[in-house]
């Protein structure tokens, strides 16, 4: 019995954010070093007018990512051959300090 190997396939995240949102960049990275957490930027797409955004990557494994809009970021794991639907939820003001730092958000 011959070994094939794996090959990538594809991870599709389709997303729709919050209106306060529209018009920024969404970015979409993965985790390439779990010692340093250094990430990895796969993709972006651009948030429309309606709110809608559409990220891929190749992976041949389950692993985690996150999305990134300016300091908002939400992080969930990804299987290969797979389609997610993401709901990205307004900054609540009151953790927004402008400060420059990540403020974690609920992706649902």
């Amino acid at each position: 019995m011959a070994f094939t190997g794996l090959s990538a396939q594809n991870v599709t995240i389709r997303g729709k954010a919050h209106p306060s949102y529209k018009g920024k960049i969404v970015q979409l990275s993965s985790l390439t070093d779990y010692i340093t957490n250094i990430d990895q930027k796969e993709n972006q797409d651009t948030v429309d007018a309606d709110g809608y955004f559409e990220v891929s990557m190749q992976s041949d494994h389950i692993q985690p990512v996150t999305l990134r809009i300016d300091h908002a970021v939400g992080r969930l794991y990804v299987e290969p051959d797979f389609v997610y639907g993401v709901t990205i939820p307004e900054i609540e003001q009151a953790m927004n300090y402008n400060n420059g730092a990540d403020l974690p958000v609920n992706i649902g």
